[in-house]
């Protein structure tokens, strides 16, 4: 399967979220919302991500494209907490306090999507879904 822009958008979105989704404990003070998405959201999403199928199947990128992909959102990471001490504070303090929780969760959102758009760019469409579940 040839991977479009639209693909692509609809992977960089599916990512971010459940990348995001393991932070909303850290960021939610709310007894209720904790346990629901410790206990119900999180398992249920986890269950549902090795399906496949039209959705869950956009987070089964090719391997070669996911690990180009973080380590180009690695390289950009590495070099905004290099020129930054207080953002590279911040990861010292993830999940110890919300500025320091959402700074990192930011970061790691632009990374990777920095580096999905590169490696779209590098690998082409035809990379991305090689062997795509979409049944």
């Amino acid at each position: 399967m040839s991977a479009t822009k639209l693909d692509l958008a609809k992977a960089i979105l599916l990512w971010n979220g459940i990348l995001s989704l393991s932070s909303v404990p850290l960021l939610a003070s709310e007894y209720w919302s904790n346990v629901i998405v410790l206990l119900v959201v999180i398992p249920n999403v986890l269950g549902m991500m090795p399906r496949g199928g039209k959705v869950w199947g956009r987070l089964s990128l090719d391997m070669p494209f996911l690990l180009v992909s973080t380590i180009i959102g690695l390289v950009f990471t590495l070099s905004i907490t290099e020129t930054n001490e207080n953002i590279k504070e911040d990861f010292v303090r993830f999940g110890k306090n919300t500025r320091s929780t959402v700074a990192v969760i930011g970061l790691r959102a632009l990374g990777l999507t920095i580096g999905f758009i590169i490696a779209y760019l590098l690998f082409g469409g035809d990379k991305m879904y090689s062997h795509f579940n979409s049944d």
